[in-house]
């Protein structure tokens, strides 16, 4: 209770004491009064004690009022108070938390630093680890390469000595070289012959023969004649459509032809100063290819490795004759290789037949030439003769007809008789001959039967007359136009390689045979040389390379075409014999390089890593200013108690007495001055301050902090609202009796009233002056 309530107290207790003293002073002195007058007296003293209680009511109201205010502005304070914490505390709450997500991120982004960095720190370790290393291999090496060096050096120095020496020996191999490549017969070559494949006379040989299908030759020839004999008389007799068992018996050929592969079954020819080479003779057909196999081979190598077998596949393309069939006799040598035959000395047929061969090493492999490594054969006994080695010895020469060149007679009687034919009835005799043709009437035929006798016997004078000096007359007109050396003379019987596939063709010095546009052959004559007798066409003559030359095969693929213009007796054979004696290979300056030592391994310098920065931080974020306002503490007040107005009494109106005398109407007292007012009430006890919350621990390096305690929020109880005070009932002015007491009594009630309140104000003035 503050002081004003205390002194609006003491006040209140002494204004009821000095009424309760005037009344009970009045009722003394009224104690002589009349009995009447004592009802009187107890209502007017009721009515007085409660006009006192009532200004001490009013007195209380303004005490409880002002205690009232001063409670409810210091609810109001601390409210506001609060209100300003809380914002405060909500503002510290949601910097904390901000904080602490920034926080969070700092963290991650420290962790990831943290992490790079000991990548970065752990790749930069291993890199000085390798680069101390590495330092040390570079000192070893170094000194390794002195010594290197040093031997290199010593190397150098002995291979020049050597090498001088062996360009010395170049030279002289090389003056040699061009003096021996320009010498007849010889060739130059940068490379060697890798293939050796001179002689295998021991070679085992085996033929495709065969009447079915579309390769093999149709059957092997069994006779005693020399080459070529069996087949001029009985060519037109064996062509493919005439092989048939009906056919052969009808011939009287059936114990000639052998349809299949028999080894004893062979022929022979001349070959060299040997005249009896064995053969194996077979029929082959047009475009028909079949195959020879020699195995067994002993002295063939190439690059040095065993050869032990080759093929050849033989296709004829053009017989030789009028029918489809070629006789073709492989030697049982594979160097010697083959002689062909078809109309024997027939002018207007002539031969060709294409080679392929295909050597295979001792394990399989087949045998494929390079560039680097290339096979050399030599295509040899290519023949040529001024004339035309016909059944009519020279009537063709310089690649004419010369019978009817003299005598204007074709030197073929059978062309003769057509030419003669056509100029009587105007078509070719042929034609007329076939069934439905002029010849079929019998009175042509009898015409041209008497004709054909006649012209026979003039040619047959004529052929007599040419016969007596015919040679001399051609030989005259070749000299008369060529000169008399028969070697200059154009060669009109030629054995010719019409074509080479994958490979070329390598002129010897002073060989007659030449590449031209339809093939390789001598285009003068070869075999008129030392007076007719064909000394170069033999394989120990020295002049053997006159009619040869030398095919170069440095890839897979290769075959030639051979034949002659004529059908003869031909013998084509290709080997190394003449390229091995002939053959100049350019020397080549092999310099000795010693091989260097083996250096010193230089080592690899490690590479020095890019060492990645750790992205750089932001700044670690700062906390909050620590939150150090002090909850306000709700006043520990109680609220004023009103004070209870007083009760007005139930008095019951006393008899009235016998109305007196009105005394003289006393005038309306004066309206005492207003108590001072009630003294400011005590201030209330300031609030304990609000314990400070705990600080959170600041972690090392941004720990995040320990989560504040929420100040808990304390409810303000809602202040009640007090109680209004009664206003006390307004008293009904009682009619008092005219008494001089009564009067008297009033008086002084009244001064007494007086009294108190002046001494109510005077105190009060005085506590608010001293304030």
């Amino acid at each position: 209770m503050n002081k004003n309530s205390v002194k609006f107290g003491l006040a209140s207790a002494c204004l009821t004491s000095a009424i309760l003293f005037g009344v009970h002073t009045v009722e003394a002195s009224d104690q002589s009064s009349n009995i009447q007058q004592n009802e009187s007296d107890s209502y007017g003293k009721a009515l007085t004690t409660y006009k006192a209680e009532t200004i001490k009511y009013e007195l209380d109201k303004k005490a409880y009022e002002a205690e009232l205010k001063a409670y409810n502005e210091s609810v109001a304070k601390y409210e506001a108070d609060k209100a300003e914490y809380d914002k405060a505390k909500a503002e510290y709450d949601k910097a904390l938390a901000t904080n602490k997500e920034t926080l969070t991120k700092y963290e991650s982004d420290l962790s990831e630093y943290n992490k790079q960095k000991a990548e970065a720190d752990k790749v930069k370790a291993e890199y000085e680890k390798l680069k101390a290393e590495w330092d040390a291999k570079k000192a070893t090496y170094n000194t390794k390469l002195v010594e290197y060096n040093k031997q290199v050096k010593s190397n150098e120095a002995a291979d020049k000595i050597e090498n001088d020496k062996r360009r010395a020996e170049y030279n002289e191999k090389l003056k040699k070289f061009e003096e021996e490549s320009k010498k007849p017969g010889r060739f130059a070559s940068k490379e060697k012959n890798y293939l050796i494949f001179v002689k295998e006379p021991n070679a085992k040989i085996s033929i495709e023969v065969k009447d079915t299908g579309d390769t093999g030759a149709l059957a092997m020839l069994k006779y005693t004649q020399k080459d070529g004999s069996f087949w001029k008389l009985n060519h037109k007799k064996l062509s493919s459509d005439q092989l048939s068992d009906e056919a052969l018996a009808k011939n009287n050929l059936t114990d000639k032809i052998i349809k299949r592969w028999d080894e004893t079954v062979t022929g022979y020819r001349e070959y060299g100063k040997d005249p009896h080479i064995t053969t194996y003779p077979v029929i082959a057909k047009k475009d028909r290819p079949f195959t020879v196999t020699y195995t067994n081979l002993e002295n063939t190598t190439y690059d040095k490795k065993k050869v032990t077998r080759i093929d050849y596949e033989y296709t004829v393309l053009e017989t030789g004759s009028s029918v489809d069939t070629m006789q073709i006799s492989p030697a049982y040598d594979p160097t010697i290789s083959v002689s062909i035959y078809g109309d024997f000395r027939k002018h207007g047929y002539s031969t060709r037949v294409r080679m392929k061969p295909t050597l295979y090493l001792e394990d399989g492999t087949k045998v494929i030439p390079t560039k680097e490594k290339p096979v050399m054969f030599a295509v040899s006994s290519m023949n040529t003769g001024w004339h035309g080695y016909s059944d009519n010895s020279y009537y063709f020469a310089d690649n004419k007809d010369m019978f009817k060149e003299f005598y204007g007679k074709s030197g073929v009687y059978d062309e003769y008789l057509n030419d003669e034919f056509k100029k009587l009835y105007n078509v070719d005799l042929e034609t007329a001959s076939k069934p439905g043709g002029l010849l079929s009437d019998p009175s042509k035929r009898q015409e041209w039967n008497t004709k054909k006798a006649e012209l026979k016997t003039a040619y047959v004078k004529d052929e007599e007359e040419y016969k007596k000096d015919g040679f001399k007359k051609v030989k005259d007109y070749m000299t008369n136009k060529y000169g008399s050396n028969v070697n200059t003379w154009p060669s009109t019987y030629r054995e010719i390689v019409y074509a080479i596939h994958n490979a070329s063709f390598i002129k010897l010095n002073e060989s007659f045979v030449y590449k031209h546009d339809d093939g390789f052959y001598a285009d003068k004559t070869l075999d008129e040389i030392n007076s007719g007798n064909p000394v170069w066409d033999n394989q120990e003559s020295p002049y053997k390379y006159k009619g040869a030359g030398v095919i170069k095969v440095t890839e897979d693929g290769f075959y030639l075409e051979f034949g002659a213009t004529v059908p003869f007796t031909q013998l084509f054979g290709i080997n190394t014999a003449i390229v091995d004696e002939y053959i100049d290979v350019k020397p080549k300056l092999e310099l000795v390089e010693t091989p260097k030592p083996t250096p010193p391994t230089k080592p690899v310098e490690p590479k020095q890593p890019e060492l990645k920065e750790p992205t750089p931080l932001g700044v670690a974020p700062k906390e909050p200013n620590k939150f150090d306002k002090e909850k306000p503490v709700k006043p520990d007040l109680k609220e004023p108690k009103a004070p209870t107005p007083p009760v007005k009494p139930d008095l019951k109106e006393p008899t009235p007495p016998t109305r007196p005398v009105e005394p003289p109407k006393v005038e309306k007292p004066v309206k005492p001055v207003e108590p001072p007012k009630v003294e400011k009430p005590v201030k209330p006890v300031e609030p304990p301050k609000v314990e400070k919350p705990t600080e959170p621990v600041e972690p090392p390096k941004m720990v995040k902090p320990t989560k504040q305690v929420e100040t808990p929020k304390e409810e303000i109880p809602k202040e009640e609202t007090p109680t209004k005070l009664v206003e006390p009932p307004k008293e009904e002015k009682p009619t008092l009796p005219r008494t001089g007491s009564a009067s008297d009594m009033s008086m002084t009630v009244v001064g007494l009233l007086t009294t108190l309140a002046s001494f109510f104000v005077f105190t009060k003035r005085k506590d608010e002056s001293n304030k």
